[in-house]
């Protein structure tokens, strides 16, 4: 559910930024280094958004209305540099498989993404293969009101 609602603030996101990136440079994919500029550009709006909520025990919206938190492997708030870390892995895990649709065969992205999927149901603690690589887990936390309304408080 975090992940839906995520996509959705995202997409506005990356809609005023992309426009604002757009009315600066007068970008209309005439040129491959504005493209690739464009592409830097959104990386790194993104990475400000992840690495700032995921840091010092914020949390994005989706993951306080669901209640998750992102925690080191020493149970305690990231730093910047875990949380960029993580932001990395999470975009390397994700850009392969759509790298393959694109590139291969369409069957290697599902596998691919079967794999996160079966990682992510294999591993005790329900890791994705970024939290696995960096280090940090996340934790529902008991005490949101979606988890009290669920329970019938």
């Amino acid at each position: 559910m975090a992940f839906t609602y995520e996509g959705v603030l995202l997409f506005g996101v990356v809609f005023f930024f992309g426009y604002a990136f757009s009315a600066l440079t007068r970008h209309q994919n005439q040129s491959e280094v504005l493209r690739w500029a464009f592409q830097a550009w959104i990386f790194g709006v993104l990475a400000v958004y992840f690495v700032w909520s995921w840091s010092a025990g914020r949390r994005t919206l989706p993951m306080k209305t669901v209640g998750l938190r992102l925690l080191g492997p020493d149970e305690q708030a990231l730093s910047p540099s875990r949380a960029f870390a993580r932001y990395v892995a999470a975009w390397v895990c994700l850009a392969l498989p759509l790298w393959a649709a694109a590139q291969v065969k369409p069957w290697v992205a599902l596998t691919l993404f079967a794999a996160i999927l079966v990682c992510v149901l294999v591993d005790r603690k329900h890791r994705a293969p970024w939290d696995l690589a960096t280090g940090t887990i996340l934790v529902h936390d008991a005490e949101t009101p979606i988890a009290q309304e669920s329970s019938g408080s």
